[in-house]
C-alpha cells in the first residue's frame, strides 16, 4: 500500500488533477461546495432573485450570470477557472430504467444507443441523454440500465452562462443521482442488497427515487405549483399538500410492488420542512420505517451539493455516471488530461533547457578562467617541481576542451529523429498507418513497419519514399507484404538515409 501511495504522489508530479465542487442550481439559490477533508467543506452559497429562474428555466440570463461571477468571486478570482460537477433541477430530467442483451462492445454501444433514442420523450436532436448500469440484474446475459433525458437548449442556457462566468462543467447531473452518491457512499447502516425509497422535499416540490443494490433504479419528481397550485417561495402548510403527497407515495409503493412483487419499506427522508409530518403520515397510513438523511457538519439543504462534490473526487478515467451534456464525462476528462499533459511537459522541457544551456555557459566560463589562471602561473613558477604541475593542469584543461568539443560534435551529428517522423509522415498519406520505425544512428540503415489498406497503397508509398531526395536503395519485395483476411497488408519497407538536411 505504500508503494501505491508513493507511485501516486508521483503521478500528482507530472499530471495535474484539477479540484472538483459540487454547484447545485435551484430556483431560489446557487450553492458550491468543495470537499477538502473527511468532514471539512468549503461552502459558498449565493441567493436568486424571484423571477431569474421560472418553472426549473432560466427566465434572466444577465441577472444569473451576475450571480453566477459573485459565487466564483468569493472562491477564487474570476480569472482563475472553477471546475464544477453541475447539478441541474429535477423538473428538466426524465428517467427510465431498461435492459439490453450483453453483446459485443460496439454492438452493445449501438443498442444502448437506440433504445435511449426510442425512450427519448422529445426529439431525439432536441434532448441530450446518457445512461449507466444499475447493476442490479445478476443474470450475465443481460445488463439493467438507467438512461435519462433532458432538454438541449434549457441545458445549453445554463451551461452558456457558466461559462461566461468562468465555470467549467466536467459533469451535468440531477438531485436524484446526486443523493443516490451520498446515500451509497456515506450511508453506514445502507445493507447492500436491500431497496430504498429515497424521498427528497424541497421549495420546489418533492423527489421520489428508489435505489437498488446502492444505484439509481427510478425517479420522479412533481412540483407544488404543477400538483397544488403553489408557487414556490411562497407560504404553504402540509394540509394543503398532504393530499397529493398521499397519492404520490401510493401510486410509487403501488409501482414498485407491481414490477417486484415485493412491498417497499424502508425510506430515507431528506426533508427541511413537514420532516415530522411526513414521517407520521408515512408510518400511520403506509407503515414504513423512515430514517432521516443527516451528514456532520453540514445542513440539510447542502447535501446534494454534496453528492455532486463526491463525484468531484472521482478520476475523469473511472467516472462512469451520467452526464447530460453533448460529451460524456470520459471524452471531457481525456480531452481535458491531454492539453494539462501537454502544458506541463512542455514547462517541464523548457526549463530543462534553459537550465542546461546555464550550466553548459557556467562550466565553459569558469573553466576558461581556471585555464587562464594556470597559464600565468606557469610563467610566474619557473621551479621544476611547479612546471611539472602546471603541465598537468595544463592538460587536464586541454582534455575537457577537447570532450567539450566532442560533445558538439556529437549533438551537430545528432539524426533529428522527430524531423524524420514528420517526413514519413508526410509521405504516408490516406490508407497509410505506421506501426514501428526502427533506425541506425551510424549506418542510417531504416526499417518500416506498417499496415496499408492494400498492396497497391503499400506499393504507391513506396514509390514516393523512393521520389524523396532524403532516402536511397528503398525496398518493398513482394515477400514483405502480408495480405489480411480483411484485405489490408501488413508491410515492411528498408531504406536508407541519403542526407540529414531535413
Amino acid at each position: 500500500m505504500k508503494i501505491l501511495d508513493f507511485l501516486h504522489k508521483i503521478e500528482l508530479l507530472f499530471v495535474s488533477r484539477p479540484t472538483v465542487g459540487g454547484l447545485e442550481i435551484s430556483y431560489n439559490a446557487i450553492r458550491y461546495l468543495l470537499i477538502r477533508g473527511s468532514d471539512t467543506f468549503l461552502k459558498v452559497t449565493v441567493p436568486l432573485s424571484p423571477g431569474i429562474i421560472e418553472n426549473s428555466r432560466l427566465a434572466n440570463k444577465e441577472l444569473f450570470i451576475s450571480a453566477l461571477k459573485s459565487l466564483h468571486a468569493q472562491i477564487t478570482p474570476l480569472a482563475k477557472p472553477l471546475n464544477v460537477v453541475v447539478i441541474i433541477p429535477s423538473a428538466l430530467v426524465y428517467t427510465q430504467s431498461f435492459s439490453v442483451p450483453v453483446v459485443e462492445k460496439k454492438q452493445l454501444e449501438d443498442t444502448i444507443d437506440l433504445n435511449l433514442q426510442m425512450l427519448s420523450p422529445t426529439r431525439v436532436e432536441e434532448t441530450y441523454y446518457d445512461w449507466q448500469e444499475i447493476k442490479e440484474n445478476k443474470d450475465a446475459s443481460h445488463m439493467d440500465l438507467l438512461g435519462a433525458f433532458a432538454p438541449v437548449a434549457v441545458i445549453q442556457d445554463y451551461l452558456t452562462s457558466l461559462a461566461e462566468a468562468n465555470f467549467h462543467q466536467v459533469a451535468v447531473e440531477f438531485p436524484a443521482l446526486s443523493l443516490s452518491r451520498l446515500i451509497k457512499q456515506r450511508w453506514q447502516n445502507l445493507e447492500e442488497e436491500s431497496h430504498y425509497l429515497v424521498i427528497h422535499v424541497s421549495g420546489e416540490g418533492v423527489l421520489m427515487a428508489i435505489l437498488k443494490n446502492g444505484n439509481l433504479a427510478f425517479s420522479h419528481f412533481s412540483s407544488w405549483q404543477d400538483a397544488a397550485g403553489i408557487t414556490p417561495g411562497e407560504g404553504m402548510t402540509f394540509e394543503a399538500v398532504r393530499q397529493f403527497f398521499t397519492q404520490e407515495l401510493q401510486r410509487l409503493l403501488t409501482y414498485y410492488y407491481g414490477r417486484t412483487g415485493k412491498p417497499l419499506t424502508e425510506v430515507l427522508l431528506l426533508a427541511p420542512f413537514f420532516n415530522y409530518e411526513i414521517v407520521t403520515l408515512a408510518k400511520e397510513k403506509f407503515s414504513l420505517e423512515i430514517k432521516n438523511l443527516t451528514a456532520n457538519n453540514l445542513e440539510p439543504s447542502w447535501l446534494i451539493s454534496l453528492g455532486a462534490g463526491l463525484r468531484g473526487l472521482i478520476s475523469g478515467a473511472h467516472d462512469m455516471f451520467i452526464s447530460l451534456t453533448e460529451l460524456n464525462t470520459q471524452t471531457e476528462f481525456y480531452e481535458h488530461r491531454s492539453l494539462s499533459f501537454v502544458s506541463i511537459w512542455r514547462n517541464i522541457i523548457t526549463a530543462t533547457l534553459i537550465l542546461v544551456l546555464i550550466s553548459y555557459v557556467t562550466i565553459d566560463t569558469t573553466f576558461r578562467n581556471y585555464e587562464k589562471t594556470l597559464q600565468a602561473q606557469t610563467l610566474v613558477n619557473l621551479a621544476p617541481t611547479g612546471t611539472r604541475e602546471a603541465d598537468s593542469l595544463k592538460q587536464n584543461a586541454q582534455r575537457f576542451n577537447q570532450l567539450i568539443t566532442l560533445i558538439d560534435t556529437a549533438s551537430q551529428q545528432e539524426i533529428p529523429w522527430s524531423l524524420l517522423l514528420i517526413r514519413f509522415t508526410e509521405k504516408s498519406g490516406a490508407g497509410i498507418q505506421l506501426d514501428r520505425v526502427f533506425a541506425d544512428s551510424q549506418t542510417r540503415n531504416t526499417l518500416l513497419i506498417g499496415r496499408a489498406t492494400n498492396e497497391l497503397t503499400a506499393i504507391n508509398f513506396k514509390n514516393r519514399l523512393e521520389k524523396d531526395p532524403l532516402f536511397e536503395a528503398v525496398s518493398l519485395p513482394l515477400s514483405n507484404i502480408r495480405t489480411e483476411a480483411d484485405g489490408s497488408a501488413v508491410f515492411t519497407i528498408t531504406l536508407k538515409l541519403k542526407t540529414l538536411n531535413f
